[in-house]
């Protein structure tokens, strides 16, 4: 299911349960690690990630929920989860939800490029045969 398609179902359900307060929001994350050891490559991941949280109030207080799952039982379940922990907030502090049309700071697009796993990898060797050329001391672990 797309994000649009599940922000749709979201957006069905809080109105099915009387949610009129509410944002819904999508992120995304991606990371990649390697592992040199004695000049070789000894791991190389990557990981992509997602998720998407809803945040509501009901009378006053607000209930949170989050998934990495986009399907329509889960739109479904994010909502009632949410509501079920609003219900059980029992501070006494008004929460509330910027009016729609509210502006949050955007963060600019440096323009820069995520290095290919290869240049990674080659950087990561570099780097370490430079350190063992530093330095005499510089040695690997066990």
């Amino acid at each position: 299911m797309t994000y649009q398609e599940f922000k749709e179902a979201v957006i069905r359900y809080a109105g099915e349960n009387g949610i009129a307060d509410y944002e819904l929001y999508y992120s995304e994350s991606e990371s990649t690690s390697v592992e040199i050891y004695q000049e070789e490559v000894k791991g190389y991941s990557t990981e992509n990630s997602s998720g998407v949280s809803f945040r509501c109030v009901i009378n006053g207080k607000a209930g949170y929920a989050s998934t990495e799952n986009r399907t329509e039982e889960e739109a479904k379940s994010l909502v009632l989860r949410a509501l079920n922990n609003a219900g059980s907030i029992e501070s006494e502090e008004k929460a509330f939800i910027h009016e729609k049309g509210d502006r949050y700071a955007v963060l600019e697009d440096s323009g820069m490029s995520q290095p290919t796993g290869a240049e990674l990898t080659d950087a990561a060797l570099a780097l370490q045969k430079e350190l063992y050329q530093a330095d005499s001391r510089v040695a690997d672990g066990t």
